[in-house]
């Protein structure tokens, strides 16, 4: 006899679509089976498979289960993510509910195919080696990521450890009040902070956005558009080399958001492939002479977050997390710096 109790993770699930989950050997029509003949009970007795379960229900499996291996396949992903990216991803800050780390350029957010390896399967990984969770417990709560960056955009990523920080966390950034920074390496000599706001059209096909006229497009287009709204200042720049350092404040979440919004204005981010300007890049190489050292991606990184005064956000309420950039982007902010600064 197997027997469960249910966390606040759990409560509130369907029991069968709990139990396929948990168990993904047995199968919905053989938990059905089961449940009917009470091979399965809820707290002693015949329940049906659309119970919404309860914190501290006990469900007892009469019959038998398949082992954890079966169950969940996936924990060789978390022990792989760990071994390789482990040494390359250091933690900012930490508390009960959530970790913010500093991720690399190169590694995904979140899987684009079920191959991939992410920063949720690293961030699994560790929980797993802590003892923070168990292959049991991650059946009613993986713990993930709560605001992505593009592959190779560097920065502030912030994980929810639980449930109930990772939906603060959640509706902190759906509701717009968490601040988040960014610094561009950019093209052209921009002079006066601006602010920007367009319409944004996804093709999904290409995974690639552009900016349209929301009245026209919406007439011709069924691709999915959205409001995009940033702000930038510049900090420094190079009027040699027509390069600015910026800092952007970015006040909507949209893919490629910030590179796209800042090449259509005429800033073109540093060395980005998809977005960026390849004939401003290789002359600035040129100049140089630093053909080995040119950077495989968009000099872009989310360099601190401000959270807002909000006592449910516990030691993060009102708190800033910086990031240091990291080094193929200081070797770039050297030029637009400047040696005696």
């Amino acid at each position: 006899m197997t027997e469960l109790i249910i966390d606040a993770d759990a409560a509130g699930k369907r029991l069968d679509k709990y139990l396929s989950g948990r168990f993904r050997g047995l199968g919905i029509g053989r938990i059905n089976k089961e449940l009917r003949q009470r091979g399965i009970t809820v707290n002693r007795k015949k329940t049906p498979a659309d119970y919404r379960l309860q914190q501290g229900d006990v469900i007892r499996l009469y019959c038998g289960v398949p082992s954890q291996q079966q169950s969940d396949p996936a924990l060789t992903q978390y022990a792989e993510a760990r071994a390789r990216f482990g040494s390359r991803i250091s933690v900012l800050y930490e508390d009960a509910d959530v970790m913010i780390i500093d991720k690399p350029a190169g590694i995904l957010s979140q899987k684009a195919a079920p191959e991939d390896l992410s920063i949720n399967e690293w961030f699994i990984g560790l929980m797993l080696e802590r003892g923070e969770v168990t292959a049991e417990s991650l059946v009613s709560f993986r713990p993930s990521v709560c605001n992505r960056l593009d592959r190779n955009t560097s920065g502030c990523l912030i994980c929810g450890r639980t449930l109930s920080g990772s939906r603060r966390m959640g509706a902190c950034i759906r509701e717009h009040r968490l601040q988040k920074y960014y610094l561009a390496l950019v093209h052209g000599n921009v002079t006066a902070p601006a602010t920007l706001c367009d319409a944004l059209l996804k093709d999904e096909k290409k995974n690639a956005v552009r900016l349209v006229d929301e009245g026209k497009e919406r007439d011709h287009q069924s691709g999915r558009m959205a409001e995009a709204y940033l702000g930038y200042r510049p900090i420094s720049r190079c009027a040699d080399d027509q390069i600015t350092l910026l800092e952007v404040q970015l006040f909507t979440g949209r893919t490629h958001q910030i590179r796209a919004q800042l090449a259509a204005a005429g800033f073109p981010i540093l060395f980005d492939p998809k977005y960026g300007d390849r004939a401003a890049d290789r002359r600035l190489l040129r100049r140089h002479g630093a053909m080995a050292d040119a950077p495989n991606r968009q000099l872009l990184h989310c360099s601190r977050l401000v959270f807002p005064e909000d006592a449910q956000l516990k030691d993060l309420s009102g708190r800033e997390i910086r990031c240091d950039c990291p080094g193929d982007m200081k070797q770039w902010y050297q030029n637009v710096k400047g040696e005696n600064q």
